[in-house]
């Protein structure tokens, strides 16, 4: 899995913490978070967090678009006077992954997210309306980082493919501009996916959304990322600097993070022997 750093907390059962609030430099970023649990067992803590304790469990997550807004523009429809702002999506396409965290102390928690459909079959099952008009796609099932597990959704690649292969939002031919928040940045929910866990082991994962990138074509057919923000249209290729998920700085707060149970001290204790038995065994094997 596509590891990005992020040393998590563990507590007492397995955990999933998802993304937080974002310093948005970025036009759009595009952010997961938690919206329900499996109930008898599974909780969920608040929007960034939940908790898992055996396999079989899941977790819903809501993938938003996240588009700056700063001018905090509402204007007033004459004939429905509905509220409407000057920021809105309209296309998002790219793959929801699972990798092991960095500095996780245990290992790889076994789960994997949902993905419907094949390359040559759509599906909108990871799709919400009104993001789910015609070309929307859930995005197939996928071994998205080479392990050769079929646990994420969405193709590695940055050549022209089926574009079943990725998940992608769509509002049609116009971005939904719904009221703009009174401050900051407008949050759209435009899809779900569903993290279920295979082993609930002391393991630990994230998941991300990654933006995806064409490099194939001219830089219309590359401009994947459709928005508004602040009233100007924007059309961004997947590895724009515009796109919050590629600042490094940005990479944990638009991640979900799952965690296995924390052992027992007494367990600690034994890995932590075990770690300086091994290292004793080196040192006088090298000296040998």
């Amino acid at each position: 899995m596509k590891a990005m750093g992020f040393l998590c907390r563990l507590s007492a059962v397995a955990a999933i913490a998802v993304s937080g609030s974002v310093a948005h430099a970025a036009l759009l970023s595009y952010d997961v978070q938690v919206a329900t649990v499996q109930s008898g067992g599974a909780v969920r803590i608040d929007a960034h967090h939940a908790s898992v304790t055996a396999a079989g469990q899941f977790v819903n997550m809501a993938l938003f678009a996240v588009i700056q807004n700063l001018d905090n523009a509402t204007t007033q429809d004459p004939d429905t006077g509905i509220n409407t702002g000057n920021d809105g999506e309209l296309t998002g396409q790219g793959s929801f992954v699972g990798s092991s965290p960095t500095g996780s102390p245990t290992g790889r928690l076994a789960g994997h997210l949902r993905g419907a459909g094949t390359s040559s079959t759509n599906s909108l099952t990871n799709n919400v309306s009104p993001y789910n008009s015609t070309g929307a796609t859930s995005g197939a099932p996928s071994d998205y980082d080479g392990t050769g597990i079929i646990d994420d959704v969405g193709k590695n690649s940055t050549h022209n493919g089926n574009t079943n292969d990725w998940f992608l939002a769509t509002a049609g031919s116009d971005p939904i501009f719904p009221n703009n928040p009174a401050n900051g940045a407008l949050f759209v929910r435009i899809g779900t996916t569903t993290f279920t866990v295979d082993s609930p082991g002391l393991g630990s994962a994230r998941v991300d959304f990654i933006p995806r990138t064409l490099l194939d074509g001219t830089a219309t057919v590359q401009n994947l990322h459709l928005f508004t923000s602040d009233g100007i249209s924007q059309a961004l290729r997947g590895d724009s600097p515009l796109i919050g998920n590629n600042d490094p700085s940005l990479h944990d707060s638009l991640a979900s993070f799952i965690n296995g149970p924390v052992p027992e001290p007494s367990s600690l204790m034994l890995l932590g022997l075990g770690g300086f038995g091994l290292m004793i065994w080196r040192a006088r094997r090298r000296s040998a």
